[in-house]
């Protein structure tokens, strides 16, 4: 099921562990620093695992500030919860010119110019207006992604509601009849197999939407960023 939670600037240190963090020391979570010092990325908040999943309780992922034109970046989640950078767009680091490089931190500038400077925790609140993430499945703000279901699909998604026949409604966008495709090359790891969502970030000093997948077979986050 859908559930988005709001958070709220907490400093009380005994809820600092299960927090989600807005980062001042981004380079902590890089295993490698190398494109956070040449400004083509920015790491800006760890969400402990257990929110997503309890089988997540020992993992904290990160989302990744990136250039408005990227679209998906690769990492892998090693065993102390940092990112090895994989790919940007398809690309490997190699494959990086002068000019790729020059052009993502001009776009990253204010980012880095807005970045916090202290680190900051955050816990759920009723009402917060800070760090927006949802969880349990993506709402997507593009089509990309999802598949529309068929009449059929639709006339039983319908029945289903009618006689509140307890199912997982909330994983479909009843406005569009449409649903995430997890069959999508786009949405799976290197064997194939369907990636797991684990979260979105709507709202945290960011602009636009990022959704973190992760494969817990390969380890692999892959971290799309969409806009309107």
């Amino acid at each position: 099921m859908r559930k988005e939670i709001e958070f709220e600037e907490t400093t009380n240190p005994e809820e600092f562990a299960t927090a989600v963090v807005d980062l001042a020391n981004p380079g902590q979570v890089l295993t490698d620093t190398t494109l956070l010092e040449k400004e083509m990325i920015l790491p800006k908040i760890s969400l402990p695992g257990h929110y997503a999943n309890d089988k997540y309780k020992d993992l904290v992922f990160h989302f990744v500030v990136t250039p408005i034109f990227n679209s998906v970046i690769d990492f892998r989640l090693t065993a102390s919860n940092q990112y090895e950078f994989l790919t940007f767009d398809g690309k490997t680091i190699d494959e990086f010119s002068d000019e790729f490089i020059a052009r993502c931190a001009d776009e990253m500038g204010q980012d880095f110019d807005e970045r916090s400077t202290e680190t900051t925790y955050h816990i759920p609140a009723e009402d917060a207006d800070g760090i927006d993430i949802q969880f349990g499945a993506p709402s997507w703000c593009q089509y990309k992604f999802q598949r529309e279901l068929n009449e059929e699909e639709k006339k039983e998604l319908d029945r289903r509601s009618e006689e509140e026949e307890d199912f997982d409604s909330n994983d479909f966008d009843y406005n569009y009849g449409y649903e995430t495709d997890y069959t999508d090359p786009g949405l799976q790891d290197e064997n194939g197999e369907p990636l797991e969502f684990i979260a979105q970030l709507n709202e945290g000093g960011i602009f636009g939407t990022y959704y973190l997948f992760f494969s817990p077979t390969t380890r692999l986050v892959r971290q799309f960023f969409l806009c309107t």
